[in-house]
């Protein structure tokens, strides 16, 4: 069965592709769930339209994140913690805390779930990894004091 999509699935294809798919998972699960149409001639003109749309503005997305990645890279960001007498700290430091740093300091916006770091519980320096697409990433220094 041809069916359009209308969003990206993960292992199948992209929004706005049109596909070959076996009839059961089109029915019972692409098309109640929103992630594609039935495949009719027009639709499939006003898909691929769709799709060179999203196409520019990804590439346009895909430049603000190279840039982004070009202003932190390497940078070194300072989280100021509590800590006891032998340098532990109290609690540790969060990815909210990066998030918010990276912000004020070098205006880049980004989630939780693009900061991938070790557990900060003392004081020192941590190298946290940021994936701000699939194929872009960034290195930072956290010093933690």
């Amino acid at each position: 069965m041809k069916v359009i999509l209308t969003q990206d699935v993960m292992g199948f294809g992209r929004a706005g592709e049109t596909k070959e798919a076996k009839s059961g998972y089109a029915r019972n699960f692409l098309i109640p769930n929103g992630l594609a149409t039935f495949y009719a001639p027009a639709l499939a003109k006003e898909a691929q339209a769709r799709q060179k749309k999203i196409e520019s503005g990804t590439a346009q997305m895909r430049e603000a994140q190279l840039a982004m990645a070009g202003r932190v890279d390497g940078k070194v960001i300072t989280v100021h913690a509590k800590t006891s007498e032998k340098g532990k700290l109290f609690g540790s430091v969060s990815a909210t805390q990066i998030i918010k740093n990276l912000a004020e300091e070098y205006d880049v916006v980004i989630t939780a779930k693009q900061v991938k770091m070790p557990a900060m519980k003392e004081i020192g320096e941590y190298e946290v990894d940021l994936e701000l697409a699939e194929d872009i990433r960034a290195k930072i220094k956290v010093k933690v004091i």
